[in-house]
């Protein structure tokens, strides 16, 4: 079983900076677009991938805290 966490686009808050999934970071959807096309994925023809031992992904490292609620 492979378990992990996503970028992506949310639309439907507006509740930026405060856990809000499972885990998941949500984002803007036009920040989240420069993120990805930052990373350039190797889509191979398909609409998205997932991380694998031999394909971990684009490392990205979150600094801060969480703002208190």
């Amino acid at each position: 079983k492979t378990e992990g966490y996503g970028i992506h686009g949310a639309y439907w808050h507006n509740n930026f900076g405060h856990p809000m999934s499972h885990g998941c970071i949500n984002m803007k959807e036009e920040d989240v677009k420069q993120i990805y096309y930052w990373a350039n994925p190797e889509l191979k023809g398909q609409q998205g991938i997932k991380a694998t031992q031999d394909n971990p992904g684009t490392e990205i490292i979150i600094y801060g805290e969480t703002p208190s609620a």
